[in-house]
């Protein structure tokens, strides 16, 4: 089969389940067309990551050690989670499947330019499709995935932005077109009104900015310039908060900015105490602590991912995981010059996803997209900073 058409096709299933019009993609077929992807992999070449492998074992052993409710079917989970992490994940660092990687992520950064795009013209356009039950949520299914799609495409937007200050040849049109893009894309994340979403995007912002520039003064002259449009610009851009005010007043009037998930988050960190060092088990929660926030399929909303982390796998997948999705990120930050420019994109949104696993528990859920991407990020990040894999094009 040919390359491009699986890439597509990877693209149009890994955003099937997230969108507002329904793919009819039942699950077997979700999880059977990536572990063929992995078995493609397998066949061209095989380098393992033994930290991965290491996370799996911890993830094993605490199914092992704990008797799990039969609705969360942790063993099945399991296979899921591994059939999609030996495709896109850091399992198999292969060069062929490394080169699949990375192409499968410049697709999906793309797709995400235009569908948020899309989505803040369907905004300005009123069409209903892109209003559901959650609010704003574009071309999406839901507002929170929405605003966190909005957050990312506006530091890919920024990213082309500052690239084309650089190029001689650029029009004037296409250069602030980019940046244009860019605060629309921000406009979306705050009509989807994830805060987490908010605040991760603006804390990446000043991590590309900073280390694409490497230089206190420029810097500091973008930050002034940008705070200075931001005042000046705010009568066109402060509507657009509507949502996000009113999630904080009425989270204020309920006892706190976090209270919608003081609940489960203290569910998990009982969970931990319970049982620290293996977890009380892959993908699980207690049901006791947790009833409220399980559903009849045996789904999870467990409020964060590094706490259900901590929960469920213990410090032992926590430490192995913690290795995985942080190294590059600190391995980058002391020696950004070495490497090559696309790098820091990769690191950035991986810091953008760090942030956001704080607030959402989607880092064990292998059929959500926002698993697949931060997956994919932590499979580049790591082959890359480690000279596995040399990046040839954009």
């Amino acid at each position: 089969m040919n390359s491009n058409i699986i890439l597509i096709l990877s693209v149009i299933i890994a955003f099937s389940n997230s969108l507002c019009i329904g793919l009819p993609i039942p699950q077997a077929a979700y999880y059977g067309w990536f572990a063929f992807i992995g078995l493609i992999g397998i066949i061209n070449g095989v380098r393992i990551n033994v930290t991965m492998v290491l996370f799996i074992i911890a993830c094993v052993l605490s199914i092992l050690a704990n008797d799990i409710p039969s609705i969360f079917q942790a063993e099945y989970r399991l296979i899921s989670f591994c059939l999609m992490i030996l495709a896109i994940g850091p399992l198999n660092e292969g060069n062929s499947l490394n080169k699949f990687k990375w192409n499968l992520y410049g697709l999906i950064n793309k797709v995400i330019i235009v569908g948020t795009l899309i989505s803040f013209g369907g905004y300005l356009a009123h069409i209903p499709l892109f209003h559901g039950w959650s609010g704003f949520n574009g071309f999406t299914n839901h507002s929170m995935t929405m605003s966190s799609i909005g957050g990312i495409s506006s530091l890919l937007c920024f990213k082309l932005f500052l690239d084309e200050t650089n190029n001689p040849n650029t029009t004037f049109r296409k250069k602030w077109g980019f940046l244009g893009a860019s605060v629309a894309s921000v406009l979306v994340c705050f009509l989807g009104a994830s805060r987490a979403a908010l605040g991760a995007t603006f804390v990446a912002l000043f991590f590309y900015l900073w280390f694409y520039l490497g230089n206190v003064g420029k810097f500091m002259k973008y930050l002034i310039v940008a705070l200075f449009l931001v005042v000046i610009s705010s009568p066109v851009w402060y509507p657009y908060t509507e949502k996000v005010r009113e999630k904080t007043e009425a989270r204020n009037a309920m006892g706190g900015q976090f209270s919608s998930r003081d609940d489960m988050w203290n569910a998990r960190k009982a969970e931990f105490e319970s049982s620290p060092v293996l977890g009380i088990g892959f993908s699980s929660v207690d049901l006791k602590k947790s009833s409220d926030s399980v559903r009849a399929n045996g789904g999870i909303e467990p409020g964060t991912s590094w706490l259900f982390m901590l929960s469920s796998v213990g410090l032992l997948g926590t430490l192995f995981f913690a290795i995985l999705a942080l190294k590059p990120i600190i391995k980058y930050m002391f020696n950004a010059k070495r490497y090559p420019l696309q790098l820091l994109l990769v690191i950035t949104l991986l810091v953008w996803r760090s942030i956001h696993l704080f607030a959402e528990g989607y880092i064990m859920a292998a059929g959500d997209f926002s698993f697949l991407h931060v997956w994919i990020l932590i499979a580049l990040a790591n082959v890359i900073v480690d000279n596995k894999y040399k990046i040839t094009q954009e």
